[in-house]
């Protein structure tokens, strides 16, 4: 059994969408999200060891509050991360139709109409 962690993005201006995921099985997902979340316990427990929500890695929305070395680091640390383990990874295109927007009434969709 695998795991399929993934992110959608929409275009507007091209009506289109892509999903870019990576593949985790089953068996190592433990310690791959171990080792994830030891990347990121500097970015996760601030201050008076509170801890909170990791934040989502997307390039076009990282926190504002973190360096341009800081998003470097933490994107290379991930691509290390999906190397190590030899993660697959999947992207996938597709356009955004009325036919489709009509099969999956969701906000996004919406969007388009």
């Amino acid at each position: 059994m695998n795991l399929f962690f993934m992110d959608e993005r929409i275009c507007k201006k091209t009506e289109s969408a892509t999903i870019t995921g990576v593949i985790v099985p089953i068996e190592k997902y433990r310690n791959i999200r171990e080792e994830f979340y030891e990347l990121l316990k500097w970015a996760i427990r601030g201050e008076d060891n509170v801890i909170s929500w990791p934040p989502e890695l997307r390039g076009s929305t990282m926190p504002d509050a973190w360096s341009k070395e800081q998003i470097l680091k933490t994107f290379s640390d991930v691509a290390d991360l999906v190397c190590r383990h030899e993660l697959s990874i999947v992207r996938v295109g597709y356009k955004l139709t009325k036919q489709y927007r009509n099969m999956h009434k969701t906000a996004t969709a919406s969007e388009f109409r």
